[in-house]
C-alpha cells in the first residue's frame, strides 16, 4: 500500500508546514511531458488530491484551506483542473451513498466544498 500523501499530522500543521509539503508533492507529480499530457504519476496526484478533500469532508481541515490548495494546484498545469473534477465525482459518488444519519455531515461537507470551489 502507498504512503498516506496527507497525513493526520499534516492537517494539524497544515499553515506551518502540510499546505507547503502537499503543494512540492503535487509539483514532482506533475512531471512536464513534451507533449503536455500527465506523467505515470497521475494516479499518485489523484491519490494526493483524494485525501487532501477527504480531510476537509471528515473535518480534518478547514473548507478554506481545502478550497485554497485545490484552487493552487489547479494554477500548476492547466489540465489539472479535469482531475480535481474527476476527483470530486469519485467523493460525491461515495458520500451519495451514505445512509447513515451521523454520516450524512460528510455529504453537506462535501457540497458546501464544491460549491465553494466553483
Amino acid at each position: 500500500m502507498a504512503a498516506l500523501c496527507v497525513t493526520a499530522d499534516s492537517c494539524r500543521n497544515w499553515e506551518k508546514r502540510g499546505k507547503h509539503d502537499f503543494i512540492d508533492l503535487c509539483r514532482r507529480f506533475l512531471h512536464h511531458e513534451p507533449d503536455g499530457i500527465f506523467s505515470a504519476d497521475t494516479k499518485d496526484l489523484k491519490r494526493a488530491l483524494f485525501e487532501l478533500a477527504w480531510h476537509e469532508v471528515e473535518g480534518n481541515l478547514k473548507q478554506e484551506q481545502a478550497v485554497a490548495v485545490l484552487t493552487e494546484v489547479s494554477g500548476l498545469r492547466s489540465d489539472v483542473s479535469s482531475v480535481i473534477a474527476d476527483v470530486l465525482n469519485v467523493i460525491d459518488i461515495k458520500t451519495s451513498a451514505i445512509d447513515d444519519k451521523p454520516e450524512r455531515a460528510q455529504r453537506e461537507k462535501f457540497l458546501s466544498l464544491l460549491t465553494s470551489c466553483m
